[in-house]
């Protein structure tokens, strides 16, 4: 069996500290479930993301909820120790619970070899396992999700690193697995069932001020993985307000634009530049227009409309300076690809083609 990256497992299950902006430096792990909807097979999915978060500042506040670190992180031989937030959302199919959970926690990573454990102390809160293997378990309240995270492709579930280092210590450091089969039972609100779907899985360090972006990925039946990234700066780093809709959007200047499309029946894998626009449904819900090119014009193009269902927010807060404090408003909204194309010299590709296909999207501003 392939190791799926296991080369790279150890430092996903790591704080790595050789990098870091004073205050502004942070971690974080994350799963995002789409769980298919019994009541609803052909509709868009449930979706389901829970994190594990720190940040090397004294003190923050999220959604009011107040977090002052307890002490730095203790680095082992076999691990790490931490003290951070841990946070979850959950829509059903008819209600988002935003935030299913959210408290100040100590946590623990263990490791050996590729395999690794990140737990939260008191609570059945973490995930543990090796790149073949991982088991979910988040038991809070009236809410008990336990799950098997499994292989889907060569592809999709390698553990596969990206990052940047820019000047100084400014840059980041992303281990990502594109995709999971996900298996289990899921009980809230006393109704219990199987559980069956896929995952998507971030471990992150930033070590930077976080400026707005734009963040999104999709998975099709068939094995098919879009993602792209535009972080900017624009009058919109001033927006203090959850409100989705201001007259700060404009202009925005694109710190990096990208598109990128892994081709499940082929294995190809595609880059192109990014272009977005943002628009609104009848709803009243966000859309968002993607468009993209290859560097040259033999290279192809991309073009991707995308419809929200749902929205989950998370407001950042942090001192600055001692008399003020600096807000992100980092939005996750559950979508819907509504039309794609992508032409490259390999041929035509349109969504028909691509069977079903689950998606989360982003959008943040002001800064942290």
């Amino acid at each position: 069996m392939p190791d799926r990256g296991s080369e790279h497992a150890p430092a996903m299950w790591s704080i790595d500290e050789d990098r870091v902006c004073k205050n502004r430096t942070w971690w974080w792990w994350w799963w995002l479930l789409f769980l298919d909807d019994p009541a609803d097979p052909e509709g868009p999915p449930r979706q389901f993301c829970s994190f594990w978060v720190t940040r090397n500042c004294p003190r923050a506040r999220i959604h009011g909820t107040h977090w002052e670190r307890a002490y730095p992180v203790r680095q082992r031989d076999d691990g790490v120790d931490f003290h951070g937030m841990s946070c979850a959302w959950y829509y059903n199919g008819q209600e988002m619970f935003d935030p299913l959970y959210l408290e100040p926690v100590e946590m623990s990573i263990q490791r050996k070899g590729p395999w690794g454990s990140l737990t939260v102390k008191d609570k059945e809160i973490g995930f543990s396992g090796t790149p073949v293997d991982y088991e979910l378990k988040i038991i809070d309240g009236d809410f008990d999700l336990q799950a098997q995270l499994t292989p889907w492709t060569d592809a999709l579930s390698n553990i596969t690193p990206t990052g940047q280092d820019y000047k100084g210590n400014l840059g980041y450091r992303m281990f990502k697995i594109r995709g999971a089969k996900v298996a289990g039972t899921l009980k809230h609100r006393g109704e219990a069932e199987q559980i069956s779907g896929t995952a998507y899985f971030q471990r992150v360090r930033i070590s930077s001020p976080t400026t707005p972006w734009f963040w999104g990925i999709f998975q099709s039946e068939r094995g098919d993985f879009i993602d792209y990234f535009m972080p900017y700066l624009s009058p919109e780093l001033l927006r203090r307000r959850p409100s989705e809709r201001s007259f700060l959007g404009r202009p925005r200047r694109a710190l990096s634009a990208t598109i990128g499309f892994l081709d499940g029946s082929t294995g190809e894998h595609y880059d192109f530049t990014m272009k977005v626009r943002k628009g609104w449904n009848q709803q009243g819900r966000p859309n968002f227009h993607l468009t993209g090119n290859g560097r040259l014009e033999t290279e192809g193009s991309i073009d991707i409309k995308i419809q929200t269902y749902q929205r989950a927010t998370w407001r950042v807060q942090q001192p600055w300076l001692g008399i003020s404090s600096t807000v992100l408003h980092y939005n996750e909204y559950p979508a819907e690809l509504v039309d794609f194309r992508l032409e490259t010299p390999d041929g035509i590709l349109e969504r028909k083609e691509l069977g079903r296909v689950v998606g989360n999207v982003e959008h943040a501003w002001g800064v942290v």
